[in-house]
């Protein structure tokens, strides 16, 4: 994703897609990452970028994101399209409340409760239906090419599967006590 716009403000997104993100993107200079910190901040790619975007109108913006907080931000998308501000936003598509996947996954023994869409909507027609440009990659280099292309008065909408089953493993929470995680982690 980096290599595709180095000069461009990129925002990352907390749960699992925080990880695919600090793996995709190759940010070069300040002032060009935007992140919560894992602060409960679910959905902030979403408004965070038309922020960016009228804070530096001529830099490219791309906010990385999950389906899930996609689906609870779809405001800012509507936003975006009644203001016109081209911004770029990948979708990863999981399937899933990835982060809360990934917690069963790991620490309760693939225990899944609620983790799973069991029938996710298809987010390019969503996307289109609201106003924005919108389209479905499915390699690197059809991302890449999606990319670079320059949204004009609208944002554009990329979204990317992702893997339903393929989470790293959290870190543990405050309220996780530590035996407990540190038997799960083989250390006790």
């Amino acid at each position: 994703v980096g290599k595709a716009l180095p000069d461009a403000i990129y925002l990352n997104e907390v749960g699992s897609t925080t990880s695919w993100g600090f793996c995709m993107i190759n940010y070069t200079g300040p002032k060009n990452f935007l992140y919560t910190g894992s602060l409960a901040g679910l959905g902030f790619p979403m408004p965070g970028a038309l922020g960016a975007k009228l804070a530096r109108p001529n830099s490219p913006v791309v906010a990385m994101i999950g389906d899930g907080a996609f689906s609870l931000s779809l405001q800012s998308l509507m936003t975006a399209v009644e203001h016109k501000i081209a911004v770029r936003y990948v979708i990863c598509d999981n399937r899933s409340w990835g982060a809360e996947k990934g917690h069963q996954m790991h620490w309760f023994d693939k225990h899944y409760v609620g983790g799973e869409f069991l029938e996710n909507k298809d987010l390019v027609d969503i996307s289109k239906a609201i106003g924005a440009d919108a389209l479905r990659v499915t390699t690197n280099a059809e991302l890449k090419a999606a990319l670079k292309v320059e949204p004009k008065d609208r944002p554009m909408v990329i979204v990317a599967p992702a893997d339903p089953n393929d989470y790293p493993e959290p870190v543990p929470h405050a309220g996780l006590p530590a035996r407990s995680w540190a038997k799960k982690a083989g250390k006790a």
